[in-house]
């Protein structure tokens, strides 16, 4: 596979195949039955659309078209989200920030979890030549397109937003406002076609896929975000089982495909902002200020101050303190020592005067007692010859070479990574939801 990386003139060349190109016995292995079986129905149409992607891409392409494309796809990765989602919560559009949040959510958890169940490989490399500015980009199966999905969402979302109203755009910005829209998600499905990344089906199931989220957004979102507002601890505690549940039952895939941390990243990102959310919206107290107690019930009364000094004296005894306090307990430690060492060596030789074996030497070393303990059931070495003393015998190595070099590195897919991972993602959209607009206020930037 050959992969052109806009920066770099030369091509990239992978070592290992793109994941959905290993051999057929690997995904016979891997796969349970029924999933082996559709990911085998599914082939023929990808092997079908290859010679049309070729075709297109080598009448369109130019220079300026790669710098395009390649830029454009960056829209769809984390780097953009990191940076682009927290600006709108910091602006004051918390409940545009948190329809994005959702939709992005579940287009990259159910374009990946189709992903990983279906395995099926990006369009071939010959004879596509892949644009991309990501070196990962051949780690990913390609059926169906994630910028495809989210792209579709994103622009559905706020077509519907400006033609009711709920986005903030001035009547003669409107058409404008709307062409953007359209502009945005023809131009990441034509790049993903275009960079060679996916195929026909790929992006027409994702964006199918980004309409249903997107309807399911516009019907649903605001319910439920009145629903966590509103309602008691236990919502966001329901979040964090349905999250659980998905994350645990996310498809196992047959290659190493980075899908299912990206999920689990947004995954955490979505109970993250939903904590934030009913934190914030639930700390109405900090408006009243409690009563004062009097002085006589914060003062403590007489007959407590005597006790009230006598705890102020530590009750640590010198046998629990750590290290030696003083010289005495100094010599002290050092006797002990020197008893447990008498102890010890007593103990050897009691030991050594009841075994059958004799000591040679006083001053043995432990090695040298257990070969003496032992030397009478151990057998004799057998003697070398000077060939064989010097020169190794490598016929074993090579005869188990081939049996290593068939055992596949196990897939980073730990318990341990998960958790930590959801946990990270959880904080950093709980940061940015409720900590940081607090901050910036503190510190002069917030948002009047």
């Amino acid at each position: 596979m050959q992969e052109t990386v806009v920066g770099q003139g030369k091509p990239i060349k992978q070592k290992d195949p793109d994941a959905g190109l290993k051999a057929e016995q690997h995904y016979v292995r891997r796969l349970p039955p029924w999933r082996y079986e559709l990911r085998q129905a599914l082939l023929p149409f990808i092997r079908w659309e290859t010679p049309y992607l070729a075709r297109f891409q080598e009448t369109v392409r130019s220079p300026t078209l790669d710098s395009y494309f390649a830029m454009t796809a960056n829209l769809g990765t984390h780097t953009f989200f990191m940076v682009f989602l927290p600006i709108l919560f910091w602006c004051g559009y918390t409940s545009a920030a948190r329809a994005l949040v959702h939709m992005l959510a579940l287009g990259v958890f159910w374009s990946g979890w189709i992903k990983d169940l279906v395995c099926l490989p990006r369009p071939l490399s010959p004879p596509l030549q892949r644009i991309t500015m990501s070196g990962s980009a051949a780690l990913e199966y390609g059926f169906p397109s994630t910028h495809s999905t989210n792209a579709v969402s994103v622009a559905v979302y706020l077509i519907h937003g400006i033609q009711a109203g709920s986005v903030p755009v001035a009547d003669s910005l409107k058409p404008v406002a709307l062409f953007a829209c359209y502009w945005y998600a023809i131009s990441i499905i034509i790049g993903r076609l275009y960079c060679g990344m996916h195929g026909f089906s790929d992006v027409v199931v994702g964006a199918l896929l980004g309409i249903y989220i997107a309807v399911l957004q516009i019907m649903l979102g605001p319910r439920f975000d009145y629903a966590i507002a509103s309602g008691d601890w236990t919502l966001p505690f329901a979040v964090f089982v349905v999250i659980c549940f998905a994350v645990r039952f996310h498809p196992e895939p047959a290659d190493n495909c980075p899908c299912y941390d990206d999920s689990v990243a947004f995954a955490g990102v979505v109970f993250g902002i939903q904590i934030g959310h009913w934190h914030f919206t639930h700390s109405g107290q900090y408006t009243s200020v409690p009563p004062l107690r009097s002085d006589d019930n914060v003062i403590p009364s007489m007959r407590e101050i005597p006790a009230f000094f006598s705890n102020l004296r530590s009750g640590r005894k010198r046998t629990v303190s750590v290290g030696p306090q003083s010289e005495a307990d100094a010599r002290e430690l050092l006797a002990q020592k020197e008893i447990k060492r008498k102890q010890s060596l007593n103990s050897v030789k009691e030991s050594l005067a009841n075994g059958d074996v004799a000591v040679s030497s006083t001053a043995t070393t432990p090695m040298e007692e257990v070969k003496s303990r032992f030397a009478g059931h151990l057998s004799p070495p057998t003697p070398l010859s000077r060939h064989d003393s010097t020169t190794p015998d490598n016929s074993d190595n090579e005869q188990e070479k081939p049996g290593f070099e068939g055992i596949e590195k196990p897939r980073v897919r730990y318990d341990v990574e998960v958790v930590t991972k959801l946990v990270v993602y959880t904080g950093i959209a709980w940061l940015s939801v409720e900590w940081n607009p607090i901050l910036f206020t503190f510190i002069g930037l917030g948002v009047p």
